[in-house]
């Protein structure tokens, strides 16, 4: 359907060879956008503004607990708010706010063992092997 509304405002153009030379930007153009993944240089955590977003996105996919350490480290090394001094002490605001049970959406994280992860996943996953 696209294509045939694209063709229908070539054939209405007076000069066909630029409507044309235009037509084929766009595909290029849609292309490219189809290939875009939302990171800057490598930094996939740039996209997320708030803590608990990125860490979920982070734990789906590594897909198993993790040292708060280890968490903290490798989402302010993808660029979550980069730049921002406080970057570092909003994550672990935002850990223990939601580990404790003190956040609007509580179940989502939880430690157990010194490891945080998703909420529903399962006590034994917790295991420091």
């Amino acid at each position: 359907m696209r294509d045939d509304q694209l063709r229908r405002l070539v054939d209405l153009a007076r000069d066909k060879r630029e409507a044309e030379r235009i037509l084929a930007q766009i595909r290029v153009l849609e292309q490219a956008m189809s290939s875009y993944e939302p990171s800057v240089d490598g930094l996939k955590y740039t996209r997320f503004k708030s803590a608990i977003l990125a860490i979920l996105a982070y734990l789906d996919e590594i897909d198993k607990p993790v040292p708060q350490e280890q968490l903290i480290s490798v989402l302010l090394n993808g660029g979550w708010r980069r730049g921002d001094d406080k970057a570092e002490t909003n994550l672990k605001q935002s850990i223990a706010s939601f580990t404790r049970g003190l956040g609007r959406k509580t179940k989502q994280i939880k430690m157990v063992n010194g490891l945080i992860g998703r909420g529903e996943w399962p006590d034994k996953m917790f295991s420091k092997s």
